[in-house]
């Protein structure tokens, strides 16, 4: 539903209502994505779509909500296309072998990310399937009830849920890998 009469209003309601969430969005790009680029990039095409699709906007909804689903449906879209490249391959040359010419230079973003959240936390939510790591953003990064991420993730509630315990088991698998077991708690308080 049309609001504004020409474009400069459009952009200025759409700035108004979307830009708010900015940080936010940017915050679990980064968790989706693990590189500080690859967020910027999903975040400017997730801006992108909603404001191409901002006439299907209703005013005074959660345009929170509206824009982490079109970033969550951008980055799953990505992830399908990224995967369908690697199973062709178009060079003679190794993956490995071309890595190993060009080391990339560590990435400023990553280095404060992994200073603020722990490396292995980073690495084992990189490690996610996707739609797992997309159900971790949502509910424990971005905030939202169980009922707002599936709204978001086009899926119903119980599928956030069951997608959630098994993110979570899986990060805890992977986090307390190599760590010597606790001994079971004695709640006797010692005596026989």
């Amino acid at each position: 539903m049309r609001m504004w009469r020409d474009d400069r209003e459009k952009q200025a309601l759409f700035e108004e209502v979307a830009l708010a969430h900015l940080s936010g969005l940017y915050y679990a790009a980064l968790r989706l994505t693990g590189g500080a680029a690859d967020a910027e990039d999903l975040v400017q095409e997730t801006y992108t779509r909603g404001y191409a699709a901002f006439d299907r906007f209703t005013l005074g909804t959660n345009a929170r909500a509206w824009l982490y689903r079109i970033m969550n449906n951008t980055f799953l879209n990505q992830v399908g296309r990224a995967e369908a490249r690697r199973t062709r391959s178009f060079s003679a040359t190794s993956p490995a072998d071309i890595a190993a010419w060009e080391a990339p230079a560590a990435d400023p973003a990553e280095i404060l990310l992994d200073r603020t959240l722990d490396a292995r936390l980073s690495a084992a939510l990189r490690e996610l399937p996707p739609d797992f790591r997309s159900a971790i953003v949502a509910v424990d990064v971005g905030g939202f009830s169980y009922e707002e991420a599936a709204g978001m993730l086009g899926c119903p509630v119980g599928t956030v849920r069951s997608r959630l315990y098994r993110a979570r088991s899986l990060l805890r698998a992977r986090l307390t890998e190599g760590m010597p077991e606790l001994p079971a708690n004695d709640l006797s308080g010692g005596a026989p």
